[in-house]
């Protein structure tokens, strides 16, 4: 157990070396390990068995642990249109995952995900949060994939459009289009 915390450790302070905001690598009770910086304002704990831990400013560090869930508060779930060119991901405040479009005519355009809780109406002016090319043949994809990194927030809701233009929509060829949003 000792050897997985040493490790835990020497790979944090390495991974700090010449950092601005490294700090000097100290003993946390409520944990029981020692604390390694990852930025300004948090910070990365083990405990003596090598299980990670977080803390809050001022609050008692907790356990971390990753579990599955089939809960649909937990899960990501896709918006889908079979046979469209705009798919509302979600009307509120939300996260941006992942989108894919699969181009079902031979119309080149865009996959556009715009900061919106409803499609606009034709030859409305758009501004872009994420965008792939999709090309004009039947088949052609596009995706915008967040993968392990943080998700892309947006502020009003999230639509994601088949668009011929970047500036003002104008609905493409028909797509298969999925956005999956939290």
């Amino acid at each position: 157990m000792l050897y997985r915390l040493a490790i835990a450790t020497a790979l944090g302070l390495m991974a700090l070396a010449g950092s601005a905001d490294a700090q000097t690598v100290q003993a946390l009770p409520s944990c029981g390990s020692a604390s390694i910086p990852v930025g300004p304002g948090s910070r990365l704990f083990t405990d003596q068995s090598g299980s990670l831990c977080t803390a809050g400013s001022g609050s008692a560090s907790q356990a971390v642990a990753e579990q599955g869930s089939s809960l649909a508060a937990v899960g990501i779930v896709p918006a889908i249109t079979q046979s469209g060119t705009a798919v509302v991901g979600k009307a509120s405040q939300g996260n941006l995952y992942s989108a894919y479009a699969i181009n079902t005519t031979a119309t080149a355009g865009y996959l556009a995900c715009i900061n919106a809780a409803a499609a606009p109406a034709s030859g409305a002016a758009i501004t872009p949060v994420d965008v792939q090319t999709l090309a004009g043949a039947v088949g052609a994809t596009a995706s915008i994939n967040y993968g392990a990194g943080p998700p892309n927030a947006y502020s009003a809701g999230i639509t994601c459009l088949i668009t011929t233009s970047l500036t003002t929509y104008t609905a493409g060829g028909a797509s298969f289009i999925q956005a999956r949003v939290r």
